[in-house]
């Protein structure tokens, strides 16, 4: 079994580690790796609590680019009128936003990837001061993000991948390669 599902997506994660282990199949997590070190216009965060409590004492607009599921919460807590959102543009997620009291100015609902320079016009475009964003690794564009908000001089607020006690975790297709046999 090889889980190569998404930095975040920590309970399907944890239900493949059980049925894996019931099953007695091998299991073999997939990490991205991580590409990144804290500086001047990056800083690391160990979850959504943590960023939310930074947040809180920092001025300015906040670009969220954390996804739907977290913009209700950040919402809740900070109040919308400073936060400015990217999203999938589905219907039920404009409808969760909607609810949270997000209006249409306040929503970017677009599908990436997005290269740096899009990152830096988004960003531009809402005078955000900071931008929070998850370690979703290269596939979830995270370099771009940080590469934008350092050319804007401004905080990228990385929220840490959960915890999950991965039982075999790889980061290297040739190290994948060789825990699967494969010669090629």
């Amino acid at each position: 079994m090889i889980d190569a599902t998404h930095p975040f997506a920590r309970s399907i994660s944890t239900h493949v580690i059980i049925a894996a282990k019931q099953d007695q199949i091998p299991y073999i997590r997939f990490e991205r790796q991580q590409m990144h070190e804290e500086g001047p216009f990056l800083k690391v965060v160990a979850d959504m609590d943590a960023a939310i409590a930074l947040l809180q004492h920092r001025p300015g607009n906040i670009y969220l680019s954390t996804g739907s599921k977290t913009a209700a919460d950040f919402a809740a807590k900070l109040g919308v009128d400073r936060l400015h959102v990217r999203v999938l543009p589905t219907q039920r997620v404009m409808g969760l936003l909607t609810e949270a009291g997000y209006h249409a100015n306040q929503i970017d609902a677009i599908q990436g990837p997005f290269s740096e320079s899009l990152n830096v016009e988004l960003i531009k475009r809402t005078n955000a001061k900071t931008v929070v964003t998850k370690e979703s690794g290269r596939r979830g564009g995270l370099q771009e993000k940080i590469q934008a908000c350092q050319n804007l001089k401004i905080l990228c607020l990385v929220i840490k991948r959960p915890a999950v006690a991965y039982p075999v975790v790889t980061s290297s297709f040739d190290d994948l390669k060789a825990r699967l046999g494969v010669t090629q």
